[in-house]
């Protein structure tokens, strides 16, 4: 049975916050302020943190940046943005259905409690406010987070900030002066254009419950639907009240043909039933319903309506039309290829660690969607080809110094060579017997081992190993026994691109400068491993070999990985 693998090495830079560790005697203030800025950066435990960031090492990071860029500042993807987002979506659909269906109440005489809801939530609306001056924003035509005060306090100010602040003093608008009522439901109504941020807000749910793309799409689809429905609605029942203050209602008016004449005692939850009639049959039929429209400006106000609900419709039967034929190509046939191999699995009596681990593989690997890349890759041309790995590989190719060293067009022709590779956790990658390889992590996180079992250190997004082995196999560094005892094992499940020793032999040695850089960052990584197991063997001196050399073999596989 397989082990999982026991850190011995500290973890802090992983699992804890990147805020500078306090000294003992720091105040209690200073301690308060330090576990406030610890909410207030990315956190693992936010569903869209692990939507963005493959790794915790690139969660690491992305705090780090943050915290230079800015202190006072909150990440998008941090816990109290997750809260956040989840009493927004609460407060968004109260707000909407209550302040409009508040207009259609309000000419009643009696009194009812959805004033009093609306003041309930101000303090909620003031508080966002106030925080969408703090609150990054991801970038999606430039595919990074802004967390910078100026850049979000004018993203802000541009979008929602006019918006929020009618929806904050409306009901206000109302209370004082009883003659503006008609304003103050023009700016309830801005409540409409908030439908976006209601969706973005849906997807934090979907995210927590880990429901897929397809499920959010739906969910998204429906609640917008609904909301578009009952704005319309609204929309209609109150615009006889606004228009009977200027003229006269004529007897031809849909309204009075239907018995819910403005300005009069008829329940206003009547009137709303019988507007919502008018809108669901227009919307989504189209057809008049059961009152005819004749006056100008109704019928005016239909069209919109008829014309908005065609091209929704349209919509959504196009974005239905294409999650279901998306479902069906590559989803079910992930499900048969799953079933296929449940199959096998039960067929060979396989224990049920390794099915689950050959499930995990193909989960991590396919996405729940299957798809053939090589048949994909090979229909493209070769600089699309060479477009798709560079994109792929940008990260690597953005922190590795190995390949800035290199020329664009040498560092193309080695990116086309690469090989991809995902290993599960506590699966040994490479060690003494296969030294033909050059590592780097994508995403992920790989521990490095003695022989002894004992635990150098951590190795994460952007770093690479293997390069020792190559160079001596290649007699271009004197052989060390240093780094024959090494072997690397995942820590978490880990993709790799893979640079065989032919592809480095072909590229790189035909570039003195470059390799000469390589050979001597090779020389000082070998000297500071050496010196890391000096300071073990100090440590441990007196304890026997046996005890150290079973630790490797209880949290690692004997497998490796065959890269031929």
């Amino acid at each position: 049975m397989r082990e999982k693998h026991y850190c011995t090495l500290s973890e802090r830079s992983i699992l804890e916050s990147a805020l500078p560790k306090l000294h003992p005697s720091t105040s209690k203030w200073r301690r308060y302020i330090r576990e406030v800025r610890k909410i207030l950066l990315i956190s693992e435990h936010n569903p869209r943190t692990k939507a963005r960031f493959r790794s915790r090492e690139s969660v690491f990071t992305e705090a780090k940046r943050h915290l230079k860029e800015s202190k006072v500042t909150m990440h998008p993807f941090s816990l109290l943005a997750m809260y956040k987002d989840i009493v927004m979506l609460i407060t968004w659909y109260v707000y909407f259905f209550t302040a409009t269906l508040y207009m259609t109440l309000h000419w009643e005489s009696r009194v009812n409690c959805a004033r009093y809801i609306l003041y309930a939530l101000k303090p909620i609306l003031g508080v966002h406010i106030v925080m969408s001056f703090f609150m990054g924003f991801y970038n999606e035509s430039g595919d990074y987070v802004e967390v910078r005060p100026k850049a979000i306090a004018i993203n802000y100010l541009c979008g929602f900030f006019i918006l929020d602040l009618s929806l904050f003093i409306c009901p206000e608008v109302g209370h004082i002066y009883p003659d503006l009522f008609v304003y103050e439901g023009i700016l309830h109504l801005l409540i409409f254009f908030h439908i976006p941020s209601v969706t973005k807000c849906l997807r934090v749910i979907t995210l927590l419950l880990d429901l897929g793309n397809s499920v959010h799409e739906l969910t998204s689809l429906v609640s917008t639907s609904l909301m578009l429905i009952h704005f319309f609605s609204v929309l209609i029942c109150c615009y006889p009240e606004f228009r009977t203050g200027f003229h006269t209602m004529s007897n031809t008016s849909w309204v009075m043909l239907a018995g819910v004449p403005p300005k009069s005692n008829i329940c206003g939850f009547r009137k709303y039933l019988v507007c919502l009639h008018k809108v669901c049959a227009m919307f989504l039929g189209p057809c008049s319903g059961m009152w005819n429209v004749r006056d100008l400006d109704e019928i005016i106000i239909f069209i919109i309506i008829i014309l908005t609900g065609m091209f929704y419709m349209a919509y959504v039967t196009a974005l239905v039309l294409q999650m279901s034929l998306s479902i069906r190509s590559s989803g079910n046939l992930y499900k048969h290829i799953i079933y296929q191999l449940t199959y096998y699995c039960r067929v060979k009596k396989l224990p049920d660690t390794i099915t689950k681990r050959v499930k995990l593989y193909y989960s991590t690997r396919f996405k729940e969607k299957y798809f053939r890349e090589n048949l994909i890759l090979s229909t493209l041309s070769q600089h699309l080809q060479l477009e798709l790995k560079l994109h792929n590989c940008r990260k690597i190719l953005r922190s590795t110094w190995l390949f800035q060293s290199l020329a664009p067009s040498v560092v193309g022709r080695i990116i086309m060579q690469l090989e991809t590779l995902i290993v599960l956790p506590n699966d040994l990658i490479k060690d003494h017997k296969s030294p033909d390889y050059i590592f780097f992590i994508t995403s992920g996180e790989v521990a490095i081992y003695t022989k002894d079992g004992m635990e150098l250190l951590h190795i994460c997004d952007g770093d690479y190993f293997g390069e020792i082995s190559v160079l001596s196999n290649l007699n271009l560094l004197e052989s060390s026994e240093v780094n024959k005892s090494l072997s690397y094992v995942a820590v978490y499940i880990t993709e790799l691109l893979v640079m065989r020793k032919e592809t480095f032999k072909h590229h790189v040695i035909q570039h003195p400068e470059a390799l000469h850089q390589i050979i001597e960052r090779a020389k000082i990584r070998n000297l500071l491993n050496q010196e890391r197991i000096h300071k073990f063997n100090v440590k441990t001196k007196g304890v026997s070999r046996k005890v150290l050399s079973r630790a490797l073999k209880r949290r690692a596989s004997t497998a490796v990985y065959n890269y031929s």
